[in-house]
């Protein structure tokens, strides 16, 4: 049942920000195109739809936003006139009439008022029976950075997590002082309405501060204008808003861009105000710093590449804002309900190794942003070992859901204080987006290295696999073994049963292959309904065994679609690695096995001579 529940899963999922990575062309079908219009709506990032002759004849708000136009001004509008580079817009058309999906990250786009855009562009072919109709165009503004590279839903998720836990107000920016990203707390120091404002230019007018002495400060001589004048500009600067009374200390810094030859052209801003009646009262530096900080972490976790490193700069600033001797954090398993802490920032950090404890053995949950004083609480007898005896603890949280667990530890007696424990709430979130950071990282390396269908590794893994094996194989005179199956008649199962089912059928065979395997083979998916499967240290005879096995369990394979029992059968071709050779020739004496196998009838395995005397399975 857990299998059945994993494949449903797995095949009629379709989530509206995920198809510009992900979809097939054919989905794109203009039947399918007219009731998608109002997901593609959704969508933060521009969209629009064009015709055959590239003319625009839909476009979401977004992508209003992002370019000036409305909705009449942007209706017949051709494609090539919203693009700069004449030469990228030539590379677009070709690849679209080739109903090819093309991903392109070193484009310009041009705003109404003239002013150029730096985007990454994904377009998609739209078809009709089969030929080119049109295409999706999604306009993803750059920005540095792992976020760059995250899909649609997983980019939009963090962004937002990021901005709205934040305790302070958060602004991002890009040319001409267009609005990417804006929480509620930056939206009410600026006066702002209510509705979408991403895509649209931040006013003059709706900068209405001043300085300490109560001289206006015009949006010109701001924070924000300055840093777009200057490349790699950081200020801060203390303001009252006509919509607050209280001081704010405003901090604007560029972010540059992890694209070669392209600046990102992006200002952060952030806006973190000094209570009159709160823990920094009457202490200027500590807020300063307090904002420095937040402003610095929240960079990080636009511009590093690396989120383990983002979270080591997290902590530390949490360590250093607290006055503590070392952070430990520990990342939540929801499955085992274990937390393993293995990032620690401070004093005898360089001591510690990871370790794991049941997360109802340490703090107890609390609601997110909590934190409290557990003189007696240290997560682990080591620390105690290692001098430290206060602490203070509060959970992680990103989306509703515990994520972590972070201590602040002392090695005096000294208690914390509120203002140390509010300090630590203030930063906890952005720990939060840290940790969040993290996880979408991991999952880009899974993307990177399995079959998004099946779950298999994927071509790449294998064939790095590969070579690994193979020079082992060489260096250690040890057997290695390769199977490459294909499955017969697939094209009439899609042509005859839709698409859907032979995705199902694909992920029943995958299933197969995993339980037919050793836990020591490689099993990948390396073409469409091409598989191969990796056998070290296993001789021919022991490689025509597995190969049997799953010819076999793919022989006994069936599904039902609307009633009907639909199978197939595999071709295998087996081949032991012979030492000298490269994988260039290996592979091809593989792929004529297959070829031999196919041309032979299929539903069998095709092989060379085994030595005399090794044994031989029953059929072949």
């Amino acid at each position: 049942m857990a299998g059945q529940k994993k494949r449903e899963t797995r095949i009629r999922r379709f989530d509206p920000y995920e198809f510009a990575s992900q979809a097939d062309s054919a989905f794109f079908e203009r039947s399918n195109i007219q009731s998608t219009y109002f997901l593609l709506n959704a969508i933060s990032d521009g969209v629009i739809a064009v015709s055959s002759d590239f003319q625009v004849i839909y476009s979401n708000q977004a992508s209003r936003n992002l370019l000036g136009f409305s909705q009449r001004e942007m209706q017949g509008r051709s494609l090539a006139s919203l693009l700069v580079d004449r030469k990228a817009w030539l590379v677009i058309e070709s690849n679209l009439r080739r109903r090819e999906i093309l991903a392109t990250d070193q484009n310009r786009i041009r705003h109404a008022d003239g002013t150029e855009i730096a985007v990454i562009i994904t377009a998609i072919p739209i078809l009709e029976n089969g030929s080119f109709d049109g295409a999706v165009v999604v306009f993803r503004d750059v920005l540095p950075g792992v976020i760059g590279s995250l899909n649609l839903m997983d980019r939009e998720r963090l962004l937002q997590g990021m901005f709205d836990m934040l305790p302070t107000g958060a602004l991002l920016l890009n040319q001409g002082a267009r609005i990417l990203r804006i929480n509620e707390m930056a939206r009410a120091f600026l006066g702002l309405p209510e509705g979408e404002l991403r895509g649209k230019a931040l006013q003059p007018e709706n900068w209405r501060a001043s300085n300490q002495k109560g001289e206006r400060v015009s949006f010109e001589d701001s924070p924000i204008s300055r840093a777009f004048e200057v490349p790699e500009y950081e200020t801060q600067q203390e303001l009252t808003f006509d919509t607050r009374p209280q001081s704010v200390l405003v901090n604007a810094r560029t972010l540059n861009s992890h694209l070669p030859g392209i600046h990102s052209g992006l200002v952060l801003v952030t806006f973190t105000t000094v209570e009159p009646h709160g823990p920094q009262a009457g202490d200027m530096d500590t807020a300063a710093e307090l904002s420095q900080e937040i402003n610095s972490l929240l960079t990080d976790l636009l511009t590093e590449r690396g989120a383990a490193g983002t979270i080591r700069t997290a902590l530390a600033g949490v360590r250093r804002l607290t006055r503590s001797d070392l952070a430990a954090l520990g990342i939540l398993d929801r499955t085992s309900g274990l937390v393993e802490f293995s990032y620690f920032e401070g004093e005898d950090a360089a001591e510690l190794e990871s370790f794991r404890r049941p997360l109802a053995d340490l703090a107890p949950d609390r609601p997110s942003g909590s934190a409290e004083s557990m003189p007696t609480g240290l997560p682990d007898a080591r620390f105690l070992q290692l001098g430290f005896r206060r602490s203070i603890a509060a959970p992680v949280f990103s989306e509703g859901e515990q994520v972590g667990l972070l201590y602040l530890l002392r090695r005096s007696q000294e208690e914390f204080v509120e203002n140390e424990v509010e300090e630590m709430r203030m930063l906890v979130p952005v720990l939060s987006a840290a940790i969040s950071k993290a996880s979408y990282e991991a999952r880009l390396n899974e993307l990177a290295t399995t079959d998004a269908l099946t779950g298999l590794w994927n071509r790449r893994v294998f064939f790095e696999r590969l070579e690994l094996e193979m020079e082992r194989s060489r260096r250690y005179k040890m057997n290695l073994s390769v199977l490459m199956l294909d499955l017969d008649h697939f094209k009439n199962v899609n042509d005859r049963y839709g698409h859907l089912a032979g995705d199902e059928m694909l992920v029943e065979v995958a299933r197969v292959m995993e339980l037919k395997t050793r836990r020591s083979d490689l099993v990948a998916r390396t073409g469409g309904e091409e598989f191969m499967v990796l056998l070290p240290e296993a001789e021919l005879s022991g490689a025509l065994r597995t190969a049997e096995k799953l010819r076999a369990g793919v022989e006994g394979l069936s599904i039902n679609v609307d009633g009907q029992t639909v199978r197939t059968t595999v071709s295998i071709g087996a081949a032991a690695y012979q030492s000298g050779e490269t994988q260039k020739e290996f592979y091809a004496r593989l792929d004529a096995l297959l070829y031999k196998s196919k041309s032979e009838g299929r539903n069998r395995v095709s092989h060379e001579l085994l030595d005399e005397g090794a044994s031989s399975p029953s059929r072949y």
